[in-house]
Protein backbone atom coordinates (compact mmCIF):
# COMPACT_ATOMS: atom_id res chain seq x y z
CA UNK A 1 0.00 0.00 0.00
CA UNK A 2 0.89 3.40 -0.50
CA UNK A 3 -0.01 7.68 0.02
CA UNK A 4 -3.27 7.71 -2.20
CA UNK A 5 -4.57 4.26 -2.02
CA UNK A 6 -8.37 3.93 -1.41
CA UNK A 7 -9.05 1.35 1.59
CA UNK A 8 -11.23 0.03 3.82
CA UNK A 9 -11.62 -2.32 6.97
CA UNK A 10 -9.97 -5.63 6.54
CA UNK A 11 -12.09 -8.63 7.77
CA UNK A 12 -9.20 -7.98 11.00
CA UNK A 13 -10.34 -4.72 11.45
CA UNK A 14 -14.18 -5.95 11.74
CA UNK A 15 -13.60 -8.03 14.81
CA UNK A 16 -11.83 -5.53 16.90
CA UNK A 17 -14.18 -4.08 19.49
CA UNK A 18 -12.85 -0.43 18.76
CA UNK A 19 -14.11 -0.24 15.60
CA UNK A 20 -17.09 -2.04 15.65
CA UNK A 21 -18.83 0.66 15.03
CA UNK A 22 -17.53 1.42 12.09
CA UNK A 23 -17.96 -1.80 10.98
CA UNK A 24 -19.69 -2.68 7.13
CA UNK A 25 -22.54 -4.66 9.20
CA UNK A 26 -23.24 -2.16 11.40
CA UNK A 27 -23.46 0.25 8.83
CA UNK A 28 -25.67 -2.05 6.87
CA UNK A 29 -27.86 -1.96 9.79
CA UNK A 30 -27.90 1.77 9.56
CA UNK A 31 -28.68 1.86 6.06
CA UNK A 32 -24.88 3.85 5.17
CA UNK A 33 -22.72 2.74 2.85
CA UNK A 34 -19.07 1.01 4.12
CA UNK A 35 -16.12 3.26 5.40
CA UNK A 36 -13.75 4.17 2.89
CA UNK A 37 -10.92 6.15 2.88
CA UNK A 38 -7.64 7.44 1.21
CA UNK A 39 -4.04 6.85 2.73
CA UNK A 40 -2.31 10.09 2.89
CA UNK A 41 1.28 8.93 4.16
CA UNK A 42 3.06 5.97 5.28
CA UNK A 43 5.62 5.72 8.04
CA UNK A 44 7.92 3.09 9.76
CA UNK A 45 6.65 1.86 12.52
CA UNK A 46 7.57 2.55 15.89
CA UNK A 47 7.62 -1.19 17.03
CA UNK A 48 10.02 -3.11 14.58
CA UNK A 49 7.65 -5.93 14.41
CA UNK A 50 4.69 -4.33 13.32
CA UNK A 51 5.66 -3.09 10.24
CA UNK A 52 4.38 0.18 8.63
CA UNK A 53 2.07 2.96 10.30
CA UNK A 54 -0.62 4.35 7.58
CA UNK A 55 -2.09 7.54 7.91
CA UNK A 56 -5.44 7.49 6.72
CA UNK A 57 -8.18 10.50 5.87
CA UNK A 58 -12.14 9.26 5.97
CA UNK A 59 -14.05 10.26 3.49
CA UNK A 60 -16.94 10.75 6.24
CA UNK A 61 -15.93 13.06 9.25
CA UNK A 62 -16.92 10.69 12.16
CA UNK A 63 -13.83 8.40 10.77
CA UNK A 64 -12.18 6.74 13.47
CA UNK A 65 -8.70 8.57 14.56
CA UNK A 66 -6.65 4.83 14.91
CA UNK A 67 -6.72 1.09 14.91
CA UNK A 68 -8.77 1.37 18.36
CA UNK A 69 -10.98 3.27 17.62
CA UNK A 70 -11.24 7.20 19.04
CA UNK A 71 -8.21 7.32 21.58
CA UNK A 72 -4.89 6.20 21.65
CA UNK A 73 -2.96 5.72 18.20
CA UNK A 74 -3.84 7.86 14.85
CA UNK A 75 -2.53 4.99 12.56
CA UNK A 76 -3.59 1.83 11.49
CA UNK A 77 -1.25 -1.43 10.55
CA UNK A 78 -1.41 -2.98 7.38
CA UNK A 79 -3.78 -5.77 8.86
CA UNK A 80 -6.38 -3.34 9.64
CA UNK A 81 -6.58 -2.00 6.12
CA UNK A 82 -7.70 -3.79 2.76
CA UNK A 83 -8.13 -1.95 -0.65
CA UNK A 84 -11.27 -0.76 -2.04
CA UNK A 85 -12.49 -3.13 -4.63
CA UNK A 86 -13.07 -1.74 -8.23
CA UNK A 87 -16.60 -1.42 -9.21
CA UNK A 88 -18.34 -2.26 -12.51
Amino acid sequence: MKAGDLVTFSAYAEQLQGLSRWSTRYREYKNKPPLVGLIISVSPSRHGWEGQQYHVRWMEREGPRGGDGQWGQDTFYRKDLKFVSRGR
